[in-house]
């Protein structure tokens, strides 16, 4: 997903706040970008935000009304692309793979969490390893 010519990555406690390649979104379907992370129920709650390398303004999305807490079957969040502190919290239910999602409305952003299915997951792991053999 690029957002002002700048990819967005899933940036957050699972992966120390860093932007790294496997956790850049990709699209999904039209509007639904999406990456995969690992998650242990027992770390609780995972803090993390979407946003590009350079925590830019216009590409650092957080959530548009506090308290942003999510869990397994929340509905979607509403994001603000010019967050600044505003992380989500996620509480998984079990340790899983989990997708994290960027759904684009018009000029408006929503969050999803959920755990991914092993049809998500093979979605993904294509996707990277065609993306090695470039």
């Amino acid at each position: 997903m690029k957002i002002n010519g700048k990819d967005i990555y899933l940036r957050g406690e699972m992966n120390d706040y860093a932007a790294i390649s496997s956790n850049r979104l990709i699209k999904r379907d039209e509007g639904m970008y999406c990456t995969l992370a690992a998650l242990r129920s027992d770390w609780t709650p995972y803090r993390f935000k979407f946003a590009d390398d350079n925590w830019s303004q216009g590409s650092n999305f957080g959530y548009a009304y506090p308290p942003g807490v999510m869990r397994a079957g929340s509905a979607p969040m509403k994001l603000n692309p010019n967050s600044q502190f505003e992380e989500l919290r996620y509480f998984p239910k079990e340790d899983a793979v989990y997708q994290f999602c960027i759904i684009q409305d018009d000029d408006e952003y929503f969050a999803t969490v959920e755990k991914a299915s092993d049809k998500e997951v093979g979605f993904f792991n294509d996707f990277f390893r065609r993306l090695e053999e470039l």
